[in-house]
């Protein structure tokens, strides 16, 4: 892992240097967004400094047990939405990102000008690459950390914070999300879960807020029947052009036809006018780095890429143009 002590003396002195922060996870927040943002808002609250998570998405756009997680936790750190974000935005002095390093990655409705570099933060564990902000003040970018959640949980262990134990299960479920709770842990993970767990946490715990819905579980599984198999079994899914799903439903289609495949690409809409690909592969073919070629990003076995204004068919010709050289795909 990255040095952990650098980052705590750095982001130590720019906290207290702060009158107001604005916390931001990525737009569509997963478990390890919110989890990592929450333990982010923990730290300032600790150097008594005023702060905020913006968690501004829609019911509709979150998975159920993020919904979940979100409205059991405005009971204790400071929640925003949309609406409450056009106010307290204003006097921020230093800008948060965690689980997030490219701007179209987060709301739309957050222009990225109303964040100077100057007083930003970033703390990621997705690669870094062209589209990444660029002279934040602070950059700690860990690819080689399980999830953003790994990353705060020794953040707050290096500034020896009590961890709540209802966030040191949320933490948990980040961590698990990314690790696809296969409990596979690189003894980094393993030393961070290990420590969770002695504050309070228990997987069992933490997985209760893997709670499906059935309506969302119906769309991805009606996902995956529309699964073609391209050469060297590449499974690629076009989701019907008048639907719009959740990034969560993409990842879970694309989780679920990598059962059958090296590499599962699933190209769906999720806002208007924005079409998103998911993909994940098995440990032979870095994704991430096939995501960089078309603008996109993530981590060896699991990335995505978006695309404004394109058509889901647009996107797949995209695709199979980055495809043809790494899997032999005939047209």
């Amino acid at each position: 892992m990255a040095d952990i002590k650098k980052l705590k003396v750095s982001l130590e002195s720019l906290i207290e240097r702060s009158g107001k922060i604005m916390i931001f996870p990525h737009r569509q927040a997963d478990f390890d967004a919110v989890a990592s943002s929450l333990g982010m808002s923990l730290i300032a609250t600790e150097f008594h400094v005023s702060n905020h998570v913006f968690i501004g998405d829609t019911a509709s756009s979150l998975d159920h047990g993020v919904q979940i997680m979100r409205s059991e936790a405005k009971a204790y750190f400071p929640i925003i939405n949309l609406d409450e974000y056009g106010v307290e935005s204003k006097g921020v002095d230093l800008n948060i990102l965690c689980d997030v390093n490219k701007p179209q990655l987060l709301l739309k409705e957050i222009n990225p000008e109303s964040l100077p570099v100057e007083q930003m933060v970033i703390i990621d564990h997705h690669m870094k690459d062209k589209e990444t902000f660029e002279g934040a003040a602070i950059e700690h970018i860990d690819p080689t950390a399980s999830s953003a959640s790994e990353i705060i949980t020794q953040l707050l262990l290096a500034y020896k914070m009590e961890i709540p134990e209802k966030l040191a299960n949320y933490l948990l479920a980040g961590i698990r999300l990314d690790t696809n709770r296969t409990g596979n842990y690189s003894e980094g993970t393993s030393d961070t879960v290990t420590a969770l767990l002695k504050r309070g946490a228990s997987v069992e715990e933490a997985d209760s807020y893997f709670i499906e819905s059935f309506k969302s579980d119906c769309r991805v599984f009606s996902l995956v029947t529309r699964a073609k198999f391209l050469k060297n079994n590449v499974g690629i899914i076009l989701a019907p052009t008048n639907r719009i799903y959740s990034s969560d439903e993409l990842a879970k289609a694309a989780n679920q036809l990598l059962k059958y495949a090296n590499a599962s690409y699933v190209i769906g809409k999720v806002g208007k006018g924005i079409i998103r690909v998911s993909a994940r592969s098995r440990s032979m073919i870095n994704i991430a780095a096939l995501m960089q070629q078309i603008g996109g990003g993530g981590r060896p076995t699991a990335a995505a890429a978006d695309f404004p204004g394109s058509t889901i068919e647009e996107v797949a010709k995209t695709i199979k143009k980055v495809l043809v050289p790494q899997h032999a795909i005939n047209e």
